[in-house]
């Protein structure tokens, strides 16, 4: 895919979020499965095999590309076209072996996110295209990202914004809402249901757990509707 300059809409808090790497206080390079696309698996690879050939290289550098081209397992039931190609082998400790002694990558610092898997150069970001759209948001698997969330009270304004999408981004889901044979009837109405959330998540006349409380009450009740239920309704869940 190439470059593409789009307009993409998103929270106020995605522009002011900043990873602060080795600093954070759950790293997201420990502890859990780390996907690799087909691309990068094969990036991998072919670095691994340049850096043997290449006799100017150093011992650390040829450390390193061997690291990434056999720190990873094929999954064994994968889609070619899939983000989940492979999966990098933690250490004993549950480290991904590409960070160094500061939880830095050392991936990222010498080759740029280019060379990222393409779920490590999306999260916390997560872009979804609805209908003709695209939007932005952050996963608050972060711990960053749900302080931000929490503590700024412009945090749930939205704007829209110019940015570069790339062929290493992310596309998490794909919506077309108003597809006629829907089995869901949530889905004709996302954008309702959606400004919805918004607006409870807005309202700090409550406190915020309150707030959650109130969410999962709509999406219960939300989810027990008829999926042929008419528009006029949707207000009166």
């Amino acid at each position: 895919m190439k470059d593409l300059n789009l307009n993409i809409s998103m929270p106020k808090y995605v522009k002011k979020f900043s990873c602060i790497g080795g600093l954070c206080e759950d790293n997201c390079c420990l502890k859990w499965n780390i996907n690799v696309d087909l691309s990068t698996f094969f990036k991998y690879k072919k670095l691994a095999k340049q850096s043997k050939n290449n006799k100017t290289t150093s011992d650390d550098e040829s450390n390193l590309e061997n690291l990434m081209a056999n720190s990873l397992s094929i999954h064994k039931i994968t889609n070619m076209n899939n983000v989940a190609f492979a999966q990098i082998n933690l250490n004993h400790s549950g480290r991904c072996p590409m960070l160094d002694e500061n939880n830095m990558c050392l991936v990222h610092s010498k080759y740029g996110t280019r060379y990222l898997s393409r779920v490590c150069n999306s999260f916390p970001k997560i872009t979804n295209k609805i209908d003709k759209s695209y939007e932005r948001t952050l996963s608050t698997a972060c711990p960053v990202v749900s302080k931000l969330l929490i503590n700024d009270a412009d945090s749930m304004e939205f704007d829209t914004y110019q940015e570069i999408l790339t062929d290493r981004d992310y596309i998490a889901k794909k919506l077309f809402t108003r597809k006629s044979n829907f089995l869901r009837w949530h889905k004709k109405f996302f954008y309702e249901i959606r400004d919805l959330s918004i607006n409870i998540l807005k309202n700090r006349k409550y406190r915020f757990n309150d707030r959650l409380v109130i969410l999962g009450v709509l999406f219960k009740q939300i989810d027990q509707k008829d999926y042929k239920l008419k528009f006029s309704q949707v207000n009166d869940v």
